[in-house]
């Protein structure tokens, strides 16, 4: 009877042990398939996506409210800032391939200017092909040029400081708009304290050397306080003199930072429509007559009537007061 009370007993505590190990297995396997996953979801919620602000925008993401563009943004992937260009012209130029934007209130003049750049002991031929300049052209604050040369020092010498091949190679570049430019910054002095800041970017495309230069203007207030009265430039004026300098590089910056390449104008009949010319065909009557030829010049397709040399070719009409030159519309020389 002893041994079989034992027996009972030991039956009855393993039961009780089994019971109390199914209790909590059981309160365990719930918090871990049916709690656990609720909260890891609730928390994922909260990660991913996070409460919005007061604009909608998921700040736990990453978006934040950009009020210059009047939307939810990541800083990362697009920057937060105004479209300065906004509103601006665009001027393009179909012969050397590029085009840059300015402001409705600058002043832009298009050129065909050769003149020389004088890099140390080289002489450059180059063309100024437009000049963009704050409103004043005679006290510009600021302007930017586009120069194209295609000499020999010129093509060899595109990456040297001011073109000269005995200068060292410059070094610093600068991306616009995915093409890399070299970078050449410095002050140049005149008499009476005029000085510029002055910004050139370089490069060698198409076989063609593309310098642009930004200037931004100003007067040296002490040199001129030293050449008149000899007093000591106030507080205000030098204040005055460094908000002139920043706007006026502003504006050059602003400027460079439109410049995009584009496709060049090869062949006769892109020329002149991308100059702002027509084209149509004549009836020529000189001997020799070519499509697209230069109306610019005396003589032209101006030969008396011959059948024997008679000849439909191709011509560009510039309109009123203009007239092709074989790469352009341009004025009619007088």
């Amino acid at each position: 009877m002893i041994l079989l009370k034992r027996v009972s007993t030991s039956r009855g505590i393993i039961t009780i042990i089994a019971a109390i190990l199914i209790l909590f297995g059981g309160v365990f396997a719930y918090q871990y398939f049916f709690v656990k996953p609720e909260l890891t979801e609730q928390n994922n919620r909260q990660l991913v996506g996070g409460d919005k602000d007061s604009h909608g925008c998921l700040s736990a993401a990453g978006y934040f409210w950009c009020e210059v563009k009047q939307k939810c943004l990541r800083v990362w992937e697009e920057p937060c800032e105004a479209d300065l260009t906004a509103g601006w012209e665009t001027y393009t130029n179909a012969q050397y391939g590029f085009e840059v934007k300015y402001p409705v209130t600058a002043a832009l003049v298009e050129s065909n200017e050769n003149g020389t750049w004088f890099g140390g002991t080289d002489q450059v031929s180059i063309k100024t092909v437009a000049t963009i300049s704050t409103p004043n052209e005679r006290a510009r604050d600021a302007f930017v040029s586009v120069f194209v040369a295609n000499g020999a020092n010129a093509v060899a010498n595109c990456s040297k400081q001011n073109l000269n091949g005995q200068a060292p190679k410059i070094t610093k570049t600068q991306n616009i708009n995915g093409v890399d430019f070299y970078v050449l910054g410095y002050q140049d002095s005149a008499m009476g304290g005029h000085r510029d800041n002055v910004t050139q970017y370089s490069i060698l495309k198409n076989n063609l050397c593309y310098l642009l230069q930004g200037n931004a203007t100003w007067s040296d207030i002490q040199f001129v306080h030293g050449a008149t009265d000899g007093k000591q430039a106030t507080q205000q004026e030098l204040g005055e003199q460094n908000k002139k300098i920043k706007d006026g590089q502003n504006f050059v910056d602003s400027i460079i930072s439109t410049f995009k390449f584009t496709n060049v104008a090869t062949t006769k009949e892109q020329k002149c429509t991308s100059s702002g010319g027509t084209v149509n065909t004549i009836d020529c009557y000189c001997s020799g007559s070519i499509d697209f030829q230069d109306n610019c010049a005396i003589g032209g397709c101006a030969c008396p009537p011959n059948p024997a040399y008679k000849k439909t070719v191709k011509s560009c009409d510039c309109g009123p007061e203009k007239c092709f030159d074989g790469e352009k519309c341009i004025a009619f020389p007088l």
